[in-house]
């Protein structure tokens, strides 16, 4: 082991360098060593293996698609993501979806400082609130109102009290 934990010889491959500009040595295996999204079944004729053989053809064979097909499908998705960003709220404080959006914006070529990447960069912001060295998941609590409150006091089973509060969105004035 190297001290920085990477085990000689693994994660390296050609297609990682420089070395310095890549992330090889999270992988255990070579990036370019086929792996199954799910294990192929015993038996020859299932529907996972049917899946998995038209998953690897699709793959193959999109090395050999022409590449304005590629690129006016892309540029359909793009047109798909950036319609749903008008008079959006968000992207409902789901993380992995907001940073696929800010990967997705990167890889189209979108600049830090162009709008639809401010408007992701955002969302990502306003999902988290610091309060010293507690960060909680952000929302606009004058957006909400308390329909109901449950109050629960500490017992043998929970060390401490604890309330259920239901919020319904009004848009005006609510819970903070």
């Amino acid at each position: 082991m190297t001290p920085s934990g990477v085990q000689p010889g693994r994660g390296t491959s050609a297609s990682c360098t420089p070395a310095d500009k890549g992330i090889c040595e999270l992988f255990l295996e070579p990036p370019e060593k086929r792996l199954w999204p799910h294990p192929p079944s015993r038996q020859p004729f299932t529907w996972t293996n049917f899946f998995l053989a038209l998953d690897y053809a699709i793959k193959k064979l999109g090395r050999y698609m022409p590449r304005w097909l590629r690129a006016r499908a892309v540029e359909r998705a793009k047109t798909w993501m950036l319609e749903r960003f008008t008079d959006s709220d968000g992207l409902g404080a789901i993380f992995p979806p907001m940073i696929y959006t800010v990967i997705s914006l990167r890889c189209l070529g979108y600049a830090d400082d162009s709008s639809e990447m401010k408007w992701a960069l955002r969302q990502l912001e306003d999902l988290m609130i610091e309060d010293g060295d507690t960060i909680f998941a952000g929302w606009r609590g004058a957006e909400w109102d308390a329909s109901s409150r449950e109050r629960h006091e500490a017992d043998d089973r929970n060390a401490y009290a604890y309330s259920f509060i239901t919020l319904e969105r009004t848009g005006s004035s609510g819970v903070n």
